[in-house]
């Protein structure tokens, strides 16, 4: 039986091909930087071009924007299979106002959980002496 061979290494790694992956590198990084600078050039002199004439004649004031009026149904969280849900009409008829509501409401609904997580946990939390 003959020896076993020893492995020939990484292609390109053998004895005549030492240091081409180096050169290889180095030739991309140039290329990299040589591209880099070409496209770099038209967006420079674009933002020195000088700026056309402005055409003269009589001034023209543009449309005041209107905007469309508040609607609660459009805002965050209305869903499709119910949309917005307010059977008697208690929902303001301002944006400010239903705005304060909703900030109140979510605040309120913190503090419940809180006071869920607080009844259910004195059963399990004890101090000592107030068993």
């Amino acid at each position: 039986p003959s020896a076993p061979q020893p492995h020939p290494g990484p292609v390109g790694a053998g004895p005549g091909c030492r240091g081409h992956g180096i050169g290889a590198v180095a030739g991309g990084v140039v290329l990299l930087s040589a591209a880099r600078s070409t496209r770099s050039r038209p967006l420079r002199s674009c933002l020195r071009a000088e700026k056309s004439p402005e055409i003269k004649g009589p001034k023209v004031k543009p449309p005041p924007k209107v905007e469309p009026p508040w609607e609660a149904s459009q805002e965050l969280g209305v869903t499709a299979p119910v949309g917005f849900f307010d059977p008697i009409g208690l929902a303001p008829k301002d944006k400010e106002t239903f705005c304060e509501y909703r900030a109140c409401e979510l605040k309120h609904g913190r503090v419940a959980m809180m006071a869920s997580i607080g009844a259910v946990g004195q059963h399990f939390l004890r101090f000592p002496g107030f068993e």
